[in-house]
């Protein structure tokens, strides 16, 4: 999809002035791939990330065939957010404890919400 592709479509129309759309990234092959989503949507709508970038969803999964699922869910608490912008602002490694723990409340509320018929992501 192009730049200029509809945005609900996975596009970014570049000319839309203000643009109302943000990335819902995700870790892709040691890079990022994503769609974009309206930035007032998704479980938590917008977090004001660190650097003035804001964070609308970051997605985790994907590796070994794992489905991709949102890291801000419906259910998190502040000190979470707080390590989604540590994540998000390069301050903390994939690797850490705080990203593994976010992994997994990520994935717990994936297959909840997978076991109420729900999708995974909320837009």
């Amino acid at each position: 999809m192009g730049l200029l592709g509809n945005p609900y479509s996975g596009g970014l129309n570049a000319t839309n002035r203000p643009n109302p759309f943000g990335l819902r990234a995700f870790p892709y092959n040691g890079g990022y791939g994503g769609e974009m989503m309206p930035k007032g949507t998704g479980f938590h709508g917008l977090i004001e990330g660190l650097n003035g970038n804001n964070i609308t969803e970051f997605s985790m999964g994907g590796v070994n065939g794992q489905p991709f699922f949102p890291s801000v869910t419906e259910n998190l608490y502040e000190g979470q957010i707080n390590d989604i912008k540590q994540l998000e602002g390069g301050l903390l490694g994939w690797d850490s404890d705080e990203a593994k723990r976010l992994e997994e409340h990520a994935y717990k509320e994936y297959l909840r919400r997978q076991s109420l018929g729900q999708e995974a992501f909320y837009d």
